[in-house]
Parts: C-alpha cells; sequence; structure tokens
C-alpha cells in the first residue's frame, strides 16, 4: 500500500467517525468536572481587559488579585485555587481560541473536544512511521488499531467530556515522539523525530492534563533505560530527557511556595489535597487497596473491550515488548500500578481509566495481525477473535439503551438525566428577569449554570463568601469587588444542601445578604419558586427560590 493512500485512509475514517460523533454527542451537557472548565473559558472571554487594573495605592500583585474584570485575574485565580488547572493549559489555550471563531457557547467546547479526541485515530493510524519495529506489517497493525479505537464505546461516549480528551491525545503523540527517536537509533537511521520535537509534544502532553504527569515521565525514563547499548549510552538517553521535568518542576514552583501562604481550612483543591488524592494506601491497608484497584481496571477494562479483547490487547502488548516498541506496555503497566497503589486513582476510573484505551487497542491490534500472519489456520483464528470483539464493541455506539446496559457507570455518572439542564437553566433565567441577582449557594451549580446560560451570569456563590467570613476575610474581600445591584433576588440550591448544611442557611445568609455581606437583603427570608427533581449525578434535585425582605425577629 502506497503512503498516499494509506494517509488518505486515515483522513477519511478520521473526518467520518468526527462526522458521526459531532451529529450524536454535540448536544451533550456537562457535569461538574466539564461545567467548571466551560466556566473557565467563559471567564476569559467575558473579562473586558487584559491587563489588571490597579486602584490608588494598590500594588500590580493586589490588583491581579482584585480586579475581577482583567483576564489575568481570571486565569490565575483559577490556578491559585485549583492548582492542577495550571496543567490544563493546553485545552485551555486551544477552546479559547476556538471561542473567538465560533463563540463561547457549552456546544462549541463540546463540538472542539469530540474532534481533538478524533485526533487519536491518526496519531494510532501512524504507527506504522513510529512503530516500525513492531514487525512485518506495522501498518496493517496501525489501520487495525484506528478501527479498534474508532469503534471503542467508551472511547465514543467519552468524546465529548472534555479535557481529558486532550490529556489521552497528548499522551499518545508523546509516546509516538519517543518511540519514533528510539526506533531510528536503534536501525541506526537518522532520527525520524528531532529531539525538540519529542520533548515539545512531552510538555504540551503534560500541559493538557495533570493525569499524564503521572503517566508520562516514569514511562518515558523507563522506555529510555531500556533502550539497551551500553550503560553510559542508557543514561545519556536519560539524561537528554530531563528539560521536561525541569520545566514542570519551575512552573509547579511558585504554586508550591503559595501553599505555606494558603489557608488550612476549605481548599480542596490545593495542591496538599492532590497529594492526599493519590497518597499511596496505608501499610495496613495496601493489600485491600490493590485487590480493588486490580478489580476497579479489571472491570473498566471488560467494559471497555470484553474479557477476550483485555486478554488480547494484553498479549498485543506483550509482543510489542519484545520486539522492542516498549512505551505502550509501560504506560498500561504504570496506569494499572496506580490503580493498585492509590485509591484516589482508581475512585476516579471513570475519568482516568480511558488513557490505557488506545494503548490496549493497539496491543490487540498486534495479536490479531500476528496470529494472522502466521497461516491460514491462526489467520482465522484471528478473524473469528476480531467478529467477536467487534460484535460486543459495535452495539453500544447504535442506541442509549444498548451503550447504558454495556457500560453501566459510565452511563449513570455523565449520560443519565441528558436534557434536563438546558431546559432548567432557561426557565431559571425566564423566572429571573432582566433586572433580577441570581445568586448560588454552591460552585458546582454555579458552574453549571455558567456553562449553559444564554443570559447574564450569576452575581455570586454564598459558599465562597461564608468560606471568607469564618476566615475573617469577608470584609476586606468585599471592598475589592463590584457591587452588586438589582431589582429581585434569586438564590439556587441543590436540596441535598440544605438538607447537610452546618449551620443552617437561616444563619449564613442574614450574614453574606445582610449590611456587612454583599447588602441586598437584611433580613432574608426564602420563598420557593420552582423545584427540578432531576436524574443526574450532578446536580442533584435543584430549587429556584426568591429571597425577599422578611421581619425583624
Amino acid at each position: 500500500m502506497s503512503r498516499r493512500i494509506l494517509l488518505l485512509l486515515i483522513l477519511a475514517a478520521t473526518l467520518l467517525v468526527a462526522a458521526a460523533r459531532l451529529s450524536a454527542l454535540v448536544l451533550v451537557e456537562p457535569r461538574y468536572d466539564q461545567a467548571f472548565f466551560a466556566w473557565w473559558v467563559r471567564s476569559l472571554v467575558d473579562a473586558p481587559h487584559f491587563w489588571p487594573h490597579a486602584l490608588p495605592g494598590d500594588s500590580l500583585f493586589e490588583a491581579l488579585k482584585t480586579d475581577t474584570g482583567s483576564v489575568l485575574h481570571q486565569l490565575f485565580r483559577n490556578i491559585y485555587n485549583k492548582p492542577t488547572s495550571l496543567l490544563t493549559l493546553v485545552p485551555l489555550a486551544v477552546v479559547r481560541a476556538g471561542a473567538v471563531l465560533a463563540g463561547e457557547s457549552y456546544l462549541t467546547q463540546t463540538a472542539i473536544s469530540i474532534m481533538w479526541a478524533c485526533l487519536l485515530l491518526p496519531l494510532l493510524g501512524s504507527f506504522g512511521w513510529w512503530g516500525r519495529r513492531a514487525g512485518a506489517h506495522p501498518h496493517g497493525i496501525a489501520l487495525l488499531a484506528l478501527t479498534l479505537a474508532a469503534v471503542n464505546p467508551v472511547l465514543f461516549w467519552f468524546s465529548p467530556l472534555g479535557i481529558h480528551n486532550f490529556g489521552i491525545v497528548g499522551l499518545v503523540a508523546a509516546v509516538a515522539a519517543t518511540e519514533a527517536r528510539l526506533g531510528a537509533r536503534t536501525r541506526g537511521e537518522p532520527p525520524s523525530c528531532r529531539r525538540k520535537t519529542e520533548i515539545g509534544l512531552h510538555l504540551l502532553a503534560l500541559y493538557s492534563h495533570w493525569t499524564t504527569a503521572f503517566l508520562l515521565p516514569a514511562s518515558a525514563l523507563a522506555t529510555r533505560w531500556l533502550a539497551g547499548g551500553t550503560w553510559r549510552q542508557r543514561w545519556r538517553l536519560v539524561l537528554g530527557y530531563a528539560p521536561v521535568p525541569a520545566i514542570l518542576g519551575l512552573s509547579l514552583a511558585p504554586l508550591l511556595a503559595l501553599e505555606f501562604f494558603r489557608p488550612a481550612e476549605g481548599q480542596v483543591h490545593s495542591l496538599a489535597a492532590v497529594t492526599r488524592m493519590t497518597n499511596v494506601a496505608e501499610a495496613g491497608q495496601l493489600a485491600a487497596s490493590m485487590l480493588a484497584g486490580a478489580r476497579i481496571w479489571l472491570g473498566m477494562a471488560k467494559d471497555g473491550l470484553g474479557p477476550a479483547g483485555t486478554l488480547g490487547a494484553l498479549l498485543g502488548l506483550g509482543l510489542l515488548w519484545r520486539r522492542g516498541v516498549r512505551g505502550p506496555a509501560l504506560v498500561v503497566l504504570i496506569h494499572f500500578a496506580l490503580f493498585l497503589a492509590m485509591p484516589g486513582f482508581s475512585g476516579a476510573g471513570l475519568r482516568l481509566f480511558p488513557y490505557a484505551l488506545p494503548f490496549l487497542c493497539l496491543g490487540l491490534a498486534q495479536l490479531l495481525i500476528g496470529l494472522a500472519g502466521r497461516g491460514i489456520r491462526w489467520r482465522g483464528a484471528a478473524a473469528l477473535l476480531l467478529a467477536v470483539h467487534l460484535t460486543g464493541q459495535i452495539p453500544p455506539l447504535l442506541s442509549s439503551a444498548r451503550a447504558e446496559a454495556a457500560l453501566p457507570k459510565m452511563w449513570a455518572f455523565y449520560y443519565r438525566g441528558q436534557s434536563e439542564l438546558r431546559p432548567m437553566i432557561r426557565d431559571m433565567d425566564a423566572a429571573i428577569g432582566t433586572d433580577g441577582v441570581l445568586l448560588s449557594w454552591s460552585y458546582g451549580t454555579y458552574c453549571v449554570h455558567e456553562a449553559l446560560r444564554e443570559g447574564p451570569p450569576m452575581a455570586a456563590v454564598l459558599d465562597g463568601l461564608w468560606l471568607r467570613h469564618t476566615q475573617g476575610s469577608l470584609d476586606a474581600y468585599l471592598a475589592r469587588r463590584p457591587v452588586i445591584r438589582g431589582g429581585r433576588v434569586f438564590l439556587v440550591t441543590e436540596d441535598w444542601e440544605l438538607a447537610q448544611q452546618s449551620p443552617p442557611l437561616t444563619e449564613i445568609l442574614p450574614v453574606v445578604l445582610g449590611p456587612k455581606g454583599l447588602g441586598l437583603r437584611v433580613h432574608p427570608r426564602l420563598v420557593p419558586v420552582a423545584h427540578w427533581a432531576l436524574t443526574t449525578s450532578t446536580p442533584g434535585d435543584t430549587t429556584l427560590w426568591e429571597v425577599l425582605e422578611g421581619e425583624a425577629d
């Protein structure tokens, strides 16, 4: 097969899959994770000026902290409050650039996510060039891996779900770059991927999502060390990777320094919290944690590839290892080890398992092509295994009912209750009118509204104001914020928040809405306006309240 025909096949397959996914999935609604990122993009778009405006006597740093109309404030506020957001700058830049061309609506952001996820297909389709050590038919392996990824139900339904798709594509691109360089070195050929290009792709992957920071550096260093040669050659290869962790460490250093000044309470997204989330289980619980992690990983592999497909993929990765293509197997091995040792990693498995799927598809393709090349009987066995695999993979792509049956956990978390949120937000905005002030109790509901709204933004999040009050910083915070003005005042809450909040909202609202707070109501009284019984995982059942002025006790 000529190079031109191969490239045309890869392009045609990618465009066909992109069109199918866009037509089926572009109207997907967000859950909290996707809503947070969508709000971040909209906050950058809505900011009226780039550079922070300083008040008299303010330093530049003070202006950066307080000028909510500055693009720089909106950028760095979220990185400060959630430091792992620093490692999502690539999707932020891409989606922000897309907003210039097509607007910042959530529909646009979903379309970008789907199209970016489809870049995985040409990366796998190019395996014939970056994985030439795999055997006699690397382009056959490449086209089959592309096909397996294209019809994989997890990758299909995961494609509209935002920034993890950037991380997956970046991870595969980085592994491909390393294998291309090491493969050329093994064959004594000029490198098909320059070192600067390889380093650049690794950095892009690391800044696509923080998950890649756990998978990529370790696998890249191990791949270099196992590339063979003398000890001196191995150390040269390993040290040649030094710019990647050095740049990553330098960019994280200011955030590590800020940890010393961060309030101890209420920072659920701090670097310390991330460390706790990914902490290795304690010695006494390690065996149980490892067993649970293995069960979760294998269960998700079964959902994504089926039992036979999973076994075939692992055997195929072993064959790739024997032929010198070790990067894919190392990523999967490290991925599995993280599920074993880190409860926080396995607990986020719905979001993190898809990082292994492209490499598992590659392994399965290697096994099938290898079997087909062993003679007529083995070719029949390979065809039968492929047919059985596709029989399980394709039905969940064809209907929601089949997808829910095949992927129950993924469906319950991301897809149950789809089409409920946009009507709720429209009804909410219509009830408020043009002069109303809309407040939210929690950031989750706030981000969902901001992701899907077609009208004015929410004015404030009361949970955050109450936290500042308990820390003694509310007065200073509000002194530098624009005064909220409006007629009617409304509050959005989830029902579970009212049931579990301590102290109750009746004690909190006079503080955050009264004269020492937002100055909107002295004696706030809640009157229900609308209620939505939702089947979504997030948010839960939601109530819109009008906040009226009550009488003094």
